[in-house]
């Protein structure tokens, strides 16, 4: 594990004053090392301070993202929360699956070593939530080949019920379409 950066190794209550500046984006790196000295710590440098605003930013930017994808799930939603809630957990875990990848990046890129079990961890995630979509899908067919069925047997018995030759309703479930219309 590498070490802690300047800005981690700040006293507490300074440090998150000046996460909170960096990520206002109001004062410029400078200011905010000389608010950092003026705490009697000693300041970072401007480029240690730039990787936490940065930091800062993506982090930002992917909290917009799921808040985003979030609400167009909700919206979704509303209608059919039954069939839908299903495809929103996966997308959900898969977000959050390819964050955790990024991280992992990040701390390649860092010099830091990759963690083989939680590499094997997430390898093992993204598989689940292939396989429950695979297996959602499955279900969704096999729904709707049953919903078809159920109708071509109503068809035929309210086409016989009204008389029907057996052509007719042949005809009817041909029209109606379906898994019975063949």
């Amino acid at each position: 594990m590498g070490r802690k950066s300047t800005i981690d190794r700040l006293p507490k209550d300074v440090r998150e004053q000046a996460r909170e500046q960096l990520g206002d984006g109001g004062p410029t790196l400078s200011e905010v090392r000389d608010h950092i000295a003026a705490a009697g710590a000693e300041p970072p440098t401007i480029s240690a301070l730039h990787r936490e605003r940065q930091k800062i930013l993506k982090w930002a930017e992917r909290a917009r993202q799921a808040r985003e994808i979030a609400d167009v799930w909700a919206s979704e939603l509303g209608s059919n929360p039954e069939s839908k809630a299903g495809k929103m957990l996966q997308e959900t875990l898969r977000l959050l699956a390819f964050h955790a990848a990024d991280e992992m990046a990040e701390q390649r890129d860092a010099g830091e070593p990759i963690n083989v079990k939680a590499f094997s961890a997430l390898a093992r995630s993204f598989l689940a939530i292939e396989n429950g979509a695979r297996i959602s899908q499955e279900r969704e067919r096999e729904l709707i080949a049953e919903g078809e069925r159920r109708a071509a047997g109503k068809a035929e018995k309210t086409a016989r019920s009204m008389g029907m030759t057996a052509d007719q309703a042949k005809q009817l479930r041909l029209q109606l379409g379906g898994a019975g219309a063949a």
